[in-house]
């Protein structure tokens, strides 16, 4: 847990911006159940890296 919060801290102080725009991308999927124009599905993106 704490090296997920390190990575985190980490993209933050890097690019502040970016960050911000993922957290707003995170919560309009919440809001919405919808995905992202141009996501894949979990099932897809699995089958892409042959997992």
């Amino acid at each position: 847990m704490l090296a997920v919060w390190r990575r985190m801290a980490l993209l933050t102080e890097q690019d502040p911006d970016k960050q911000r725009q993922m957290l707003t991308a995170a919560a309009e999927i919440r809001q919405t159940g919808k995905p992202r124009p141009g996501s894949s599905s979990w099932e897809d993106l699995r089958k892409e890296l042959g997992l």
